[in-house]
């Protein structure tokens, strides 16, 4: 964050006036412009090579030696945009991982365990509440489902408001 934009951070406490010196998440447009930032710092690299969602940066390569050319690539320029990273969430050089409630391998992109897991254990939903949330869900992954429009249609209309 730029300092002259303190300021626009500061708040107030009984032990007196604080500013952040660093962007905190807790802004609303924090994400976005932390997004923009990290787009930015890796601009010359390929899509082909590595992808970032905020604070998470993914480097896919088709070989080991190919990983090691583009992680060096990758925290070069992280190093020249003087950012830090976190070692503890490091993942380096894994043939299957985690990404965005996807699990991403050499065989391609499949929804997570665990999400797929939570769909299939859901309660039947009481309310439209509960099947606004449970479709949200699953809407997560409709290209993984064939015929997700059709099937989910009728589950969507009863979110609609009843003619009165």
């Amino acid at each position: 964050m730029h300092p002259n934009h303190a300021e626009k951070t500061a708040f107030v406490t009984p032990f007196g006036l604080y500013e952040f010196t660093k962007m905190p998440f807790g802004l609303v447009n924090a994400p976005c412009v932390f997004q923009r930032a990290m787009n930015s710092v890796l601009a010359g690299l390929s899509r082909d090579l590595a992808l970032v969602y905020v604070d998470d940066i993914i480097v896919f390569s088709r070989s080991h030696d190919e990983h090691i050319q583009d992680l060096r690539e990758v925290l070069g320029l992280v190093r020249k945009a003087n950012l830090k990273l976190k070692l503890e969430k490091a993942q380096i050089a894994m043939t299957e991982v985690e990404y965005l409630a996807h699990t991403v391998s050499e065989k391609g992109v499949r929804p997570s365990r665990k999400n797929i897991r939570k769909i299939l254990q859901w309660e039947p939903p009481r309310d439209r509440k509960e099947l606004r949330s449970f479709l949200y869900l699953c809407s997560y992954y409709r290209h993984f489902i064939a015929s997700f429009a059709r099937l989910s249609f009728p589950l969507f209309q009863m979110l609609l408001p009843a003619d009165e």
